[in-house]
């Protein structure tokens, strides 16, 4: 069985490193993914850096307590400190589902910032109505450790 996951993921230290690190890991356990633009957004409340936020959308064979384990994996080993106002990497499961079964994408999470990515990758993927061509404001370019630059419009990685 085949699970689709669609992943919150956010940095606010040394984010533009951890947030490419995140993805390299995620390419590693599950070999391809589909990036969403990554957006610069304020902290919560408005403490602390700002952050780097993406949304990803991968499928793996690990059932969903399974596929935490292994993000919660990545988290700690780029360095995540959970009651500290910097985070290292931050990746949140917002919605999956059996393959070929579409996921929604109203009322995935409460950090509703990433909304607008999640909406705009679900189009790209038509899992949803749109074409996937989105405005975002705050694009932040990322260097994979490849060389690949992404992060400005949506894009389909694969492991090398």
């Amino acid at each position: 069985m085949t699970f689709h996951y669609l992943l919150g993921l956010g940095s606010n230290d040394r984010a533009e490193e951890h947030l490419a690190g995140m993805v390299e890991a995620l390419l590693c356990e599950c070999g391809a993914l589909w990036l969403s633009p990554v957006c610069r957004t304020r902290a919560a409340g408005g403490s602390g850096d700002d952050y780097l936020n993406a949304v990803v959308s991968v499928e793996s064979a690990l059932a969903p307590p399974d596929f935490r384990a292994v993000c919660k994996a990545i988290e700690l080993q780029l360095g995540r400190v959970r009651s500290s106002e910097r985070c290292a990497a931050d990746i949140d499961i917002l919605a999956f589902s059996e393959k070929p079964s579409l996921v929604k994408g109203e009322g995935l999470m409460a950090e509703e910032y990433l909304q607008p990515q999640v909406d705009c990758l679900l189009a790209k993927l038509g899992l949803r109505a749109g074409d996937g061509s989105c405005e975002f404001p705050n694009r932040v370019l990322l260097r994979l450790s490849d060389g690949r630059g992404v992060g400005l419009d949506i894009v389909e990685l694969r492991a090398a």
